[in-house]
């Protein structure tokens, strides 16, 4: 492999069953060491991804390669025990009357490795999972998050080159799987195995990875960084499904000025000013999207402050860390966040407020119907 190839590149793969085309001309790469979330809604084509990159299904058009070699085409596929590749499935697949150790070992031990390489291989992936100890208990007999463990510490003790995760953290409890994330990210840190994640969880996504891929209808909306996907989504699906959003319809009027604001006006004349996403076409659906904690209220407007919206408080909302904000203005419900410990939380539902909407966190986006 070329020293500035990926590791793993899919290119242009695409699989159907029947008239549903489950994966649409999906592109994109990982490299050594990287953690790769593939993030979409139930049924948008990640899992489909990852059983191709597994070697379970095979694409109808496009190519998988790993270090540089083709692994996967419609003419050909190499089988999954040849890919150097490690899977951790979202139900575990352990054996429940099989001990920690014994469930461990077992792909080792089809493999006829020597014994003493076996018992290596477990100890250093127990250890490495915080399982040392436990090697005689029965996968039955240890709690959910351990079971998630031996999944992983199975996988790694292949020594894959890829590590495949199907929603691993799906069946844990909300306090056990933020846990796990923090567990998940450590140990691919130590031991820089590429991963390639799948999940639909957003804040799992945003948790753990060094790159997002969001896909929707099998195709990739965009590619980036866990901030360019929260800070900078490319149109309103992006926005809307990454996080809490505010998207306020209306029409781009003015490009950017010497500031580097556009001039956007919303459907009640009320005009506002933003960044412009990207360079979207003059003839596009645009839409004004703002994060809540990027609103601030105050109950008379500001001075000489641009972007202020007038309203009424619906609901006030108290989370423990910050309280939401349901605001009313015009025809639309804004949602604002804040933080208990401020001058704004001591307003109360069925306050008139001025809310300020900080043009640098509003974005001028690409509207999709």
């Amino acid at each position: 492999m070329a020293s500035n190839e990926p590791l793993l590149q899919v290119t242009e793969v695409t699989k159907r069953y029947g008239e549903v085309v489950a994966v649409d001309g999906l592109s994109f790469c990982a490299g050594v060491g990287e953690l790769i979330t593939l993030l979409g809604p139930s049924g948008c084509g990640k899992t489909t991804t990852l059983r191709m990159l597994a070697g379970f299904i095979r694409p109808d058009s496009g190519e998988i390669r790993v270090d540089g070699k083709i692994f996967s085409s419609p003419a050909y596929a190499e089988p999954p025990e040849r890919r150097g590749m490690g899977m951790v499935f979202q139900d575990y697949a352990i054996w429940p009357h099989m001990s920690v150790f014994e469930n461990v070992a077992f792909t080792l031990r089809i493999r006829k490795l020597p014994r003493s390489e076996i018992r290596r291989r477990v100890g250093e992936a127990l250890d490495l999972v915080h399982l040392s100890g436990l090697e005689s208990r029965y996968a039955s007999e240890i709690s959910g998050g351990q079971q998630q463990r031996i999944a992983l510490a199975r996988a790694i003790a292949s020594d894959p080159k890829i590590m495949l995760l199907d929603e691993p953290l799906s069946n844990l409890d909300a306090k056990l799987r933020e846990q796990m994330r923090i567990e998940i990210k450590e140990l691919q840190n130590q031991i820089r195995i590429t991963f390639i994640y799948v999940t639909h969880d957003q804040v799992e996504a945003l948790a753990i990875s060094d790159r997002i891929i969001l896909v929707n209808n099998g195709r990739v909306e965009q590619e980036g960084t866990p901030h360019e996907i929260y800070h900078e989504p490319a149109n309103s699906f992006v926005a809307d499904f990454v996080g809490t959003a505010n998207l306020f319809e209306g029409r781009l009027v003015q490009g950017s000025d010497r500031s580097g604001f556009a001039r956007f006006d919303l459907d009640g004349g009320v005009h506002l000013l933003g960044r412009i996403s990207g360079r979207p076409l003059a003839s596009a659906l645009h839409g004004l999207f703002i994060r809540p904690e990027g609103i601030q209220l105050y109950r008379s407007p500001p001075a000489d402050a641009k972007n202020i919206l007038r309203g009424t408080i619906r609901h006030r909302i108290m989370l423990g860390n910050i309280i939401h904000y349901h605001v009313v203005t015009g025809t639309q419900t804004v949602l604002v966040q804040v933080h208990p410990f401020t001058e704004e939380a001591s307003i109360e539902a069925g306050d008139e407020i001025y809310a300020w909407l900080n043009p640098d966190a509003c974005l001028i986006i690409p509207r999709q119907t």
